[in-house]
């Protein structure tokens, strides 16, 4: 058996964001991950400023979100879907989707992926 991971709290100011290459107007922090001593699972926040697009793309790995605020569009495998706070979604690796906020406000959600590698693929890049 492994070693317990020691807790942690960590307070938003100190979530540093990055701009998502692939996508305009995104940004992700990572909130807790494998570096924090977290053993299985790594925690990001993403924001969707308005008119955000993040084109079609997989990843290599399964992500369970959580929408904290804004409307947005997320297409999942052919379907697009309207979500708004409160809802959550499940994105099984390899299913091709993308996001795009055309409301006025920003959207805001958690994402939950396992930890390690994570082969992320532009769909374009696929053709």
């Amino acid at each position: 058996m492994g070693q317990q991971p020691t807790p942690l709290v960590r307070r938003a100011s100190e979530i540093d964001y990055a701009d998502v290459s692939a996508g305009d107007g995104t940004r992700k922090g990572v909130l807790i991950d494998g570096e924090d001593g977290a053993p299985h699972f790594a925690m990001r926040r993403f924001e969707l400023d308005p008119g955000a697009h993040v084109p079609e793309h997989t990843n290599a790995v399964e992500h369970e979100q959580y929408v904290l605020a804004g409307e947005y569009t997320v297409g999942i495998e052919g379907d697009t879907h309207e979500v708004s706070a409160g809802d959550s979604l499940l994105i099984p690796a390899g299913a091709v989707h993308w996001y795009e906020n055309d409301g006025d406000e920003p959207g805001a959600f958690i994402c939950v992926v396992p930890n390690g590698d994570d082969d992320i693929q532009l769909v374009a890049d696929e053709a």
